[in-house]
């Protein structure tokens, strides 16, 4: 094999690596995303600790939120369930190099605040089988606009709500 022979060879397979190995979502993950994820911010949502006085009864509401706790991984494995917690002021908690675990403001805020774990369900009524990270492609750390069904747990400080309708209002 001569010297541009393998050159081309080597070049044609680097490009089949990184342009052609992207893993095809499959067509139930495809759905999903169709389903939940919106590319239009829901209308007028509260945080959670607003949530938490209105919701003494299920309901349909609209949250913003931040994936995950701070502790532990948001994601449940092979479910439709993550976990979030209170986002930041958006004019507050999106400056540049802010840490809400450093911040005294936000660090006040999360200790009140309850935690929401989000749902997808089937129309059966099961959780959707798939992890939501996963599925929706959403991450640790990026702040949504959740709107579905809730209710607030008092005795475990947590709202669950049953997701109808998910926008990724940032990418982290």
């Amino acid at each position: 094999m001569t010297f541009q022979r393998c050159a081309w060879w080597l070049l044609g397979f680097n490009v089949f690596l990184f342009v052609g190995c992207d893993k095809p979502l499959s067509p139930d993950v495809l759905a999903l995303r169709k389903e939940y994820l919106s590319d239009q911010r829901p209308s007028d949502p509260i945080s959670l600790t607003d949530a938490k006085g209105k919701l003494s009864q299920e309901t349909d509401i609209t949250l913003v939120g931040r994936v995950g706790s701070g502790k532990l991984d948001p994601f449940a494995k092979g479910q439709a369930q993550f976990v979030l917690s209170e986002a930041p002021a958006h004019d507050h908690g999106e400056e540049k190099g802010h840490d809400a675990t450093e911040c005294i403001f936000c660090r006040r805020r999360l200790a009140d605040a309850p935690l929401a774990i989000v749902e997808l369900r089937k129309a059966s009524g099961e959780v959707v089988p798939f992890s939501a990270n996963e599925a929706l492609g959403i991450a640790d750390g990026q702040r949504l606009v959740i709107a579905g069904r809730g209710k607030y747990d008092a005795e475990l400080n947590s709202i669950t709500v049953v997701a109808k309708q998910i926008y990724i209002d940032s990418k982290k």
